[in-house]
């Protein structure tokens, strides 16, 4: 089962939807609690990374504790860039993540014909395989809405980029933690495929 954590910086509708679409059982939680009986945990996010890092805050020893028996957590959007050490959003002070991931956020650069936030379809140039990417035609365009973007320390953890104003990571992923900077939710059926994919990392399907 896959628990959804619902720390009030976030509009579920969408996921929710997806995932009764494919009969994919999971619990929403707004309480940080033991998440040991879960395979799996999804981490969305919309919204702005200070405030919800601060809310999140409650869940971080669970987290902790959940990745460290080697399930699988999957941050979507903000989601993904919470699993970072730190970030410049919010006046541009540091404001401190999940630490899951070495990283950075950073605001999207101005430049001219381009527009930020980073809203609608945009592909993906995938740099490695993986399980999560099973089935999958990486040339459909997947959706988006941010305006910060990821910058790993380590390179290796960069499986997928997207070329907006200039190269930057969209998926990552480090050992079991994965993070998505588009919306699988709002993909249409390329977006179900990868969330099912996800459930069954970790299994024998």
């Amino acid at each position: 089962m896959i628990c959804i954590i619902d720390y009030g910086a976030i509009n579920l509708g969408s996921l929710k939807n997806s995932l009764d679409e494919l009969n994919i059982k999971f619990e929403i939680k707004k309480k940080p609690t033991n998440l040991k009986k879960f395979s799996h945990v999804i981490l969305p996010g919309v919204g702005n990374f200070g405030i919800a890092s601060l809310k999140l805050q409650k869940w971080r020893t669970h987290i902790y504790e959940f990745v460290s028996d080697k399930k699988y957590l999957l941050g979507i959007c903000l989601g993904m860039q919470l699993l970072f050490e730190t970030s410049q959003e919010n006046n541009k002070k540091k404001s401190r993540g999940l630490g899951l991931i070495e990283g950075h956020v950073s605001k999207l650069p101005q430049k001219k014909g381009f527009q930020i936030p980073h809203m609608g379809w945009n592909n993906i140039d995938l740099l490695k395989s993986h399980n999560l990417f099973r089935g999958i035609d990486m040339n459909i365009d997947f959706y988006f809405a941010h305006s910060f973007y990821c910058k790993p320390e380590n390179d290796n953890y960069t499986f997928g980029q997207t070329n907006y104003i200039k190269q930057i990571p969209t998926i990552v992923i480090k050992k079991n933690i994965i993070g998505i900077q588009f919306h699988p939710e709002k993909s249409y059926s390329v977006g179900k495929k990868l969330l099912t994919n996800f459930y069954k990392l970790g299994s024998n399907a």
